[in-house]
């Protein structure tokens, strides 16, 4: 599999003058910015709706993303708020109209239809990193949710063994370890850190999660753990693998991608 690094760069540049609003999560934020970035960009806010996400955006949350958010060239600023502005583009409003969409339709493709653009938009890259990290060569990630039990993760930890690091929490790879294997731990402290490592690998493998959105935002060669019950980050796109059976023979190995 072909892997691009697409590089930020700082004459690119988009207009701006809008406001945008989403409550969350981190993932879904990153699948939003397609759309975002189709209606010429502008400034984010990010408010707290948990009743409706399970997640608790708060000013420190806010801090986590900021980073990679504003590496973006068609965002102006990030920002905090308790409610959602009245006048910034809702980007949660596909939620409401969730009987609108097909489950399985990409979380991308969901929030483009909601604001009525062409599902196509995210085709290329919508993520740029400043610089790339090369940690390792796979980078393995898995978060608590959207997991599913068929996928060969013991087989991928020996495939890939002294060529991965693990990127997530330290829970999720303290579990990780305990149920699959030994692999290194990389230490990040925002996703901005998280995406230079994605950047330089060459493989990503993980579960439905943000760091799965931020391989998706490079168009980076991936493998993931597709959840059944809800199966709408898969793309089908080159350089992508989706696993949702026990099939270790799917897994490339580490000469491939």
């Amino acid at each position: 599999m072909r892997k691009i690094v697409h590089l930020r760069s700082p004459s690119s540049r988009f207009p701006r003058g809008r406001e945008f609003a989403h409550a969350g999560k981190f993932g879904d934020i990153i699948y939003a910015l397609p759309a975002v970035r189709s209606l010429g960009g502008g400034k984010l806010w990010l408010h707290d709706w948990a009743c409706e996400t399970l997640m608790e955006m708060t000013p420190a949350a806010v801090g986590v993303i900021r980073p990679l958010l504003l590496a973006q060239p068609y965002i102006t600023e990030v920002n905090w708020c308790q409610q959602r502005p009245a006048a910034a583009v809702d980007l949660s409003a596909f939620r409401s109209r969730s009987n609108r969409f097909a489950r399985s339709l990409p979380l991308t493709r969901q929030v483009l239809r909601c604001c009525g653009l062409p599902e196509q938009l995210d085709v290329e890259p919508w993520l740029r990193v400043d610089f790339a990290v090369a940690r390792a060569p796979v980078v393995m990630a898995r978060s608590g949710r959207y997991q599913n039990p068929n996928f060969p993760w013991r087989e991928a930890v020996q495939m890939y063994r002294g060529k991965a690091v693990f990127l997530g929490t330290q829970a999720e790879h303290r579990v990780f370890v305990d149920e699959f294997g030994a692999v290194p731990w990389a230490r990040t402290a925002d996703f901005m850190e998280a995406a230079r490592i994605i950047a330089g690998a060459r493989l990503f493998v993980g579960n439905q999660s943000a760091l799965r959105a931020i391989a998706e935002g490079l168009k980076a060669n991936v493998v993931q753990e597709v959840c059944m019950e809800m199966p709408n980050t898969c793309f089908g796109r080159p350089g992508e693998i989706n696993i949702s059976t026990y099939n270790p023979e799917a897994l490339p190995y580490p000469s491939e991608p």
